[in-house]
């Protein structure tokens, strides 16, 4: 919680500094004298100044926005990752009456342009569920959890790695999960390998996909 009061700080701080802000208050301003002077009405005049400063201040929070939105675009260009999947298995063993498991075992490779220190590692598992074509309006995704690699007791993932090693840094891990069976509907699995770094900050997240046919081929040399 105090980290996020910490962020909202810093981005007010970032739009009070915004010339379009003080560029609209200005523009207000004015506008209240000339009307005042003018002997318009009292209730337009309020209604237009505020309709300025309101206005003035939706387009400096939204300069803050788009310049955080292109700076962290620019930190995580320099990162790049891959994930395959190894093995899995989905409710093997038998978990038991109204619980589902999943156990799948991961390789990731990260190709970077700087020195990069990880910070979080995690998969999440999510919950999607079909919906009508006209119903657009509804959610859809619904993230369960996330499942540190087996053996951890966190998401905590420190490494450390150096843009002057060989590319890619390759890792590996399994995770692990075993929970009730959802109460409403028969939702699919999503599942995405998230990377959080902490220099550079930023955050990755890769869609885990299951090839069925390279699962089934695995092992074999068809002819050239």
């Amino acid at each position: 919680m105090r980290e996020h009061f910490s962020n909202l700080t810093d981005y007010l701080y970032r739009v009070a500094h915004k010339l379009d802000l003080y560029v609209g208050i200005g523009a207000g301003i004015i506008f209240f004298a000339i009307a005042y002077f003018a002997s318009i009405g009292e209730q337009a005049v309020v209604t237009v100044t505020l309709a300025i400063f309101a206005v003035s201040l939706f387009l400096s929070g939204y300069g803050v926005y788009r310049e955080e939105r292109q700076m962290r675009a620019e930190r995580e260009g320099g990162i790049k990752v891959a994930v395959r999947s190894g093995s899995w298995a989905f409710n093997y063993p038998d978990p038991g009456p109204d619980k589902v498991s999943l156990i799948v075992h991961l390789f990731w490779e990260v190709w970077v342009n700087q020195d990069v220190s990880t910070d979080k590692l995690a998969l999440n598992l999510i919950h999607v569920y079909d919906r009508p074509w006209w119903q657009f309006w509804k959610q859809t995704r619904f993230p369960q959890i996330g499942i540190p690699r087996k053996g951890k007791n966190s998401a905590q993932y420190r490494v450390m790695i150096y843009a002057s090693d060989n590319q890619p840094f390759k890792d590996d891990g399994a995770f692990e999960y075993v929970g009730d069976r959802a109460e409403e509907g028969d939702p699919h699995w999503l599942l995405e390998l998230v990377l959080i770094t902490g220099m550079p900050v930023g955050e990755h997240r890769i869609p885990v996909s299951i090839d069925y046919e390279e699962m089934r081929t695995r092992g074999t040399n068809p002819p050239l």
